[in-house]
């Protein structure tokens, strides 16, 4: 059995046994007539696995004894990029291969079914070998899918004769069957075609020229959004263009594997009102009715609210080829990725979501551009185009909205957003809202940490993203049993958790009243190196609604005990520190703060103003493409609903927090400075010189006074007192005044305090 052998034994076996890029050598003990005869490691768009209907990598063995040759208890080894150690994949069940023929096994991680191995394949070079159920090495290849560091997808590796000792590479993979189709010896890819003029803006009619100095080479191009083969439209002459439309072409040139696929979209009377996003892909990926992601089609799931069976309810990734065009006419991103359906009970809209994922298979690993300007990331693995969600009828940046009210005045972990507009296979296909995705990969990019190796990330109650639930079981089990009133066990809670960010995250989600949480839509995380447990603000669309202006979330997850258990596991955590008075007196402060400042009446208008004006100039296009919001009059109603609610919700949200504390009442806080500083009233950064804010009375609230760089807090003006945190107790209206010298001021140094409180 292949368990008695070690790990470092079966290596040694392994690594004695492979020849770069030549068929092995066998012993005679070790002779058979099975073959790995071929490998496709970047699968983007050659064949679908049946099973799942996906694209995955695969391994090709070959039979070519007289014998049909059952390869259970056979194990495929994967020695991957970069690691000493092989991952091993026993064939559980019996998988008959006749004689002559060949069977595919998936390398795709799923370990389900009797054909899909519980790896995936690197294009950066691996080794794969095949053992005997006596645990003999019987056949093994090493690969490596890159070509002067380029990736090589959809060109597979394999055996020039079935079974012969010569590999090369093929740019027309023969999966399940025989190498028939031309091979060479090297990846050597002719170049892309050129394309003059390039994708952009245009105004009327376009002459479109492709050209290559390939010699003797064709060049192939579709217009359909799919990628072009040997039997795609041959290039004879200049192509007119006349409306908006996406060009893919490649070049192939003899004695080279064909080129790359180049793409680009011309943009033909297009506004420039936003940065558009043009996706194309072959048709069949989105609309056909077996293997399309975006119909409901005839081979789909139940599921996502939806009891009926649908394509988009599945798992599906498909190969899309990305252009990003600034509203300058530059083009920005230009790449293959894979695309998915995203998000749950709206994936029934007509537009939807779609996540886009830069993996190797694709060619590249990121998209290698700034794309949401509000966050200092160049490089991302994963992004949304989101529909707006439950807002995708309404005003199309609900959530957007509320995410933005604490950016830039919270330590909270919000997701950016950028509206653009999408075209697919050149067909308009409305307002979309672009965003970094909320799970493992937020972390992994807002973070530059690793989801295997550096942090745990949890979904709802017991989902694992990243890591796992070890820590955050440990500590749940510590809030839930023990007294946090009593300070020890207070202090060892904010050692693991990050109660600012914890504050901030519960503050926004009671304010805005996502009544879609937190039973869902909650996640968190933690790094493994000296990180406290943080939580993303995620999917607002239950936010800000008019109707609940009035409703009392704080009560809710304070008190409730007939809400779901989900609610109530959430919830147990916010009511244990709630119970202790620190916590309990920081966070109702600094919810008042927020709600002075953060959520004042004026500042949320201006900013529904803000983001009605960034996409109301494309509205009418997009109401006229997908008739909703029905018209532009019903745009502003509903816009209408978020000013409603940002008007009324200030007075009850206050006397929610009144009625909680036993009604003390508030008073008015003035704060002033003079020099270069700032003013910090619980937490939060107030607005300039001679700000005023209500406060509860008999809680404590803490100033804190920061000066600018090249000064030094010297002072409060009231008291005297020159430590710069300052708490207070208010009983009535109190004003307070933080004075600020400049650095080289000597007359300063008798008043150097740094810590301490008063």
């Amino acid at each position: 059995m292949l368990r008695k052998l070690s790990v470092s034994l079966i290596s040694g076996l392994l690594w004695s046994s492979l020849v770069v890029l030549t068929g092995i050598p066998r012993t005679s003990a070790q002779a058979t007539s099975l073959h790995i005869n071929e490998i496709l490691v970047g699968n983007a768009s050659t064949n679908l696995d049946t099973d799942y209907y996906n694209y995955s990598s695969w391994i090709e063995i070959y039979n070519s004894g007289s014998s049909p040759v059952d390869l259970k208890n056979h194990t495929l080894s994967y020695l991957e990029h970069d690691v000493s150690t092989p991952v091993l994949w026993r064939i559980p069940d019996s998988v008959i291969v006749p004689a002559k023929s060949m069977v595919l096994f998936w390398a795709d991680e799923r370990d389900e079914k009797r054909t899909h191995a519980n790896f995936e394949l690197d294009m950066r070079g691996s080794k794969i070998s095949l053992l005997s159920p006596a645990n003999d090495v019987i056949d093994a290849v090493t690969y490596d899918m890159r070509s002067d560091k380029v990736l090589l997808p959809d060109i597979s590796y394999g055996r020039q004769v079935d079974g012969g000792n010569t590999w090369v590479y093929f740019d027309q993979p023969t999966p399940a069957a025989a190498n028939t189709t031309p091979g060479l010896a090297a990846p050597d890819l002719a170049e892309k075609p050129v394309f003059a003029p390039p994708g952009g803006f245009y105004t009327g009619n376009q002459t479109v020229r492709l050209s290559t100095m390939e010699v003797s080479s064709s060049i192939r191009y579709t217009t359909d959004g799919s990628i072009p083969t040997s039997s795609s439209n041959l290039y004879t002459g200049a192509l007119s263009i006349s409306a908006p439309t996406v060009i893919r072409a490649r070049v192939f040139a003899p004695g080279k594997l064909a080129s790359q696929t180049a793409s680009h979209t011309y943009l033909i009377d297009v506004s420039r009102n936003l940065p558009v996003i043009s996706l194309a892909t072959k048709p069949a990926h989105f609309f056909d009715d077996m293997i399309g992601i975006y119909v409901k089609g005839t081979n789909g799931i139940p599921g996502k609210c939806d009891e009926e069976r649908a394509n988009w309810n599945r798992k599906w990734e498909r190969p899309i080829s990305i252009e990003m065009y600034e509203t300058n006419g530059s083009r920005v991103v230009a790449q293959d990725v894979g695309v998915e359906i995203h998000g749950g009970c709206t994936r029934v809209y007509d537009r939807k979501s779609l996540e886009l994922k830069a993996r190797r298979t694709y060619g590249d690993n990121d998209i290698d551009y700034r794309m949401l300007p509000d966050k200092p990331i160049d490089s991302y693995k994963r992004l949304i185009l989101r529909n707006s969600g439950n807002d995708a009828h309404d005003t199309l940046f609900r959530d957007a909205l509320q995410q933005y009210l604490v950016k830039d005045v919270m330590d909270i972990d919000y997701q950016a957003y950028r509206p653009v507009l999408v075209f697919l296979n050149g067909a308009y296909w409305g307002i979309h809202n672009l965003r970094d995705k909320a799970d493992e990969a937020f972390v992994e990019q807002n973070y530059d940490l690793d989801a295997d190796t550096d942090f745990d990330m949890i979904e709802g109650r017991d989902e694992v993203n990243a890591g796992n639930m070890v820590a955050w079981k440990a500590l749940y089990s510590f809030i839930s049993t023990k007294d946090l009133r009593i300070q020890s066990n207070y202090e060892y809670v904010k050692s693991q958790v990050d109660i600012d960010e914890f504050m901030n995250y519960y503050i926004t989600e009671i304010y805005i009243n996502n009544s879609d949480w937190p039973d869902t839509n909650i996640r968190y995380w933690r790094a493994y190196d000296n990180g406290r447990w943080r939580w993303v603000l995620y999917d607002l669309d239950f936010g800000f609604e008019a109707s609940a202006a009035d409703a009392n979330l704080l009560d809710e997850l304070l008190t409730c005990t007939d809400c779901s258990e989900f609610t109530i596991y959430q919830a147990t955590v916010f009511r244990k520190l709630m119970a202790n008075t620190e916590f309990r007196h920081a966070f109702v402060q600094r919810f008042a703060s927020h709600i002075s400042l953060t959520f004042s009446t004026d500042r949320v208008n201006g900013m529904i103003d803000a983001f009605r004006s960034g996409i109301e100039p494309e509205m009418p296009a997009h109401i006229a493409r997908w008739g909703s919001p029905s018209s532009m009059a019903e745009w502003d109603a509903k816009i209408g609903d978020l000013r409603s609610f940002g008007d009324l919700r200030p007075a009850n949200m206050t006397a929610h927090l009144n009625s909680y504390l036993g009604s003390p009442g508030m008073a008015e806080l003035t704060v002033n400075t003079e020099g270069s500083g700032d003013m910090y009233i619980a937490g939060v950064r107030a607005p300039g010189n001679n700000y005023s804010g209500m406060y509860f009375k008999t809680i404590p609230v803490t100033l804190e006074a920061m000066p600018q760089p090249g000064w030094l807090f010297k002072l409060w003006q009231e008291t005297g007192s020159t430590n710069p945190r300052h708490t207070i107790v208010m009983s009535g209206g109190l004003s307070r005044t933080a004075v600020f010298v400049e650095a080289t001021d000597t007359a300063y140094l008798p008043y150097l305090h740094v810590s301490g409180s008063d």
